[in-house]
């Protein structure tokens, strides 16, 4: 029989469209499952970014009770406590647990989960969060750029140290503290712990201006002579000298210098004391566990002892320690030849006597050269140089945060410093 060459060609043409018909439709099947898959997947990726947002409010809601409340942060233990469920945000729900990890740092952990449909609709997200809160550790340096030096006979006890800046540690830090330094790297060879965190807010220092208006108010005064004994409010307009120490209650605002200039005299515990200018302790004196000293304008001198209870010595525009009353505070450096080498302690070695709590503060350097017995804070705008190799001074600094549950005048408002986080996916 003869094949047709024209039927052969219509078979030929038959195989090849019911090929291409298969292919067309494996290829259309293939789309759509692809688009299922990515169907799946986005709303897979809704859900843990859901889940992850629910975690986040958690944790926005531990820290606004950590800022409002102290009875909250007093309320904490070792052991995680845990709040929630809250479903008022949809769709999902969170939990938090809450603990004090240590004596300066709250750790949180913020579970969000979808819980939406099917388990494959589901994702669920765990943050976990270790911040300070207030005033982190004992030593703290502000305004990048500066420098921290700590020679080798600090030791900084219960107390983190942190450096907006460079830091060079040579002394030791205990208690499985950290370092901290936003450039590194941390340099020197003291023992701690190395880790960078982001900048904090620096601490607000009399932010309602009120120390400026007694200053201006001690300005427009007729000249007061003051021989130590405080009821209210005296204003001096000038310089002060005083030998006798200062008894009683009240607000001494001196529009100019202040010298503290009579051995081991002392200052009563509900003091306040504002000066324009410089303060110089240059002999031994006492304060009271109340007592403020601010400085506006000037430097804070440290040339003899001092010692108190919970205490404040602030030069909001000046500098800090052991430092000559002429030193210049705009230098760029911190001038070798301006530091006392004659200077003594601060806070008193005896352990039957107080050693100084509180609060140091300086918007530009702090130098301690000698014995120093300090629980607190240490804070210093730009330079900070801490011991003395060529005499050593058995300087210790021990973080204590009771120290800041005094009502202070002073507001270092409620700063959150990140310690680390970590985000986990668990479903």
């Amino acid at each position: 029989m003869q094949v047709n060459p024209s039927q052969t060609k219509k078979g030929s043409t038959l195989v090849i469209v019911m090929i291409m018909v298969i292919a067309f439709s494996l290829m259309i099947t293939a789309l759509l499952q692809l688009g299922a898959l990515g169907e799946q997947e986005t709303v897979k990726q809704l859900r843990i970014s859901q889940a992850h947002w629910l975690a986040e409010a958690g944790l926005e809601r531990v820290l606004s009770w950590v800022a409002a409340s102290k009875d909250f942060r007093e309320g904490l233990s070792g052991s995680p406590q845990t709040f929630g469920p809250y479903t008022e945000l949809a769709p999902g729900k969170y939990s938090v647990e809450v603990w004090e990890s240590n004596i300066s740092n709250i750790t949180i952990r913020s579970t969000g989960s979808t819980e939406v449909g099917t388990l494959d609709d589901s994702a669920t997200v765990q943050l976990s969060f270790r911040y300070a809160s207030g005033i982190p550790g004992a030593i703290i340096g502000l305004n990048n750029p500066g420098h921290t030096h700590l020679d080798k006979d600090v030791l900084i006890i219960d107390g983190d140290v942190y450096r907006d800046g460079t830091l060079d540690i040579e002394g030791d830090i205990v208690s499985n503290q950290s370092a901290y330094a936003t450039s590194p790297p941390i340099t020197g060879d003291g023992s701690f712990t190395e880790n960078y965190i982001p900048d904090p807010d620096s601490p607000i220092i009399d932010a309602d201006g009120r120390f400026a208006g007694l200053i201006n108010s001690a300005s427009t005064q007729t000249n007061t002579i003051f021989e130590g004994a405080l009821s209210g409010t005296i204003y001096v307009n000038g310089d002060l000298t005083l030998t006798e120490g200062i008894s009683g209650a009240g607000t001494l605002v001196v529009y100019g210098d202040l010298i503290f200039n009579g051995n081991d005299q002392s200052v009563s515990d509900d003091v306040e004391i504002v000066v324009d200018g410089n303060i110089s302790f240059s002999q031994h004196t006492s304060l009271g566990d109340n007592v403020e000293v601010f400085s506006q304008n000037g430097n804070i001198c440290l040339q003899h002892d001092i010692d108190g209870g919970a205490v404040a010595l602030i030069a909001k525009n000046g500098s800090l320690g052991h430092i000559d009353p002429e030193y210049d505070n705009t230098l760029g450096t911190i001038d070798k030849d301006h530091i006392l080498t004659a200077g003594h302690s601060i806070g008193d070695q005896n352990p039957s006597k107080p050693s100084f709590e509180g609060v140091f503060y300086a918007e530009y350097d702090i130098i301690f050269r000698h014995k120093a017995d300090i629980y607190g804070s240490v804070i210093a705008g730009r330079h900070m140089e801490i011991g003395h190799c060529a005499s050593p001074g058995s300087i210790s600094i021990t973080y204590d945060p009771s120290v800041f549950d005094e009502e202070w005048q002073l507001d270092f408002g409620n700063n959150i410093v990140i310690i680390n986080s970590n985000w986990k996916r668990l479903l």
